[in-house]
């Protein structure tokens, strides 16, 4: 099925239009359009994620519990051991 389309002209800074040729000319995208579209989508991911966090924020703030420093600093690292390669869950 067809994408619907509506036409854009942009105009951009010379430092970011040298980007987007340059990805071109790498070979990291078909075109200009394919790496414009890509950039969008991953703002489009990104205000998604922040969203999510946010909303996760507020929730932590109004469900907060007593906590000690030392109890948040062994819960902390715990939670980094898990994101180094070969961590556990």
């Amino acid at each position: 099925m067809p994408m619907d389309i509506d036409e854009l002209r942009i105009d951009l800074p010379k430092d970011l239009a040298l980007l987007v040729r340059r990805e071109v000319q790498d070979g990291t995208y078909a075109s200009d359009i394919d790496m414009i579209r890509q950039a969008l989508h991953l703002l489009q991911e990104r205000r998604r994620s922040l969203d999510t966090v946010r909303k996760k924020i507020v929730e932590a703030a109004e469900d907060s519990v007593d906590i000690t420093a030392t109890d948040m600093r062994a819960h902390f690292e715990r939670r980094f051991a898990e994101l180094e390669p070969g961590g556990t869950p």
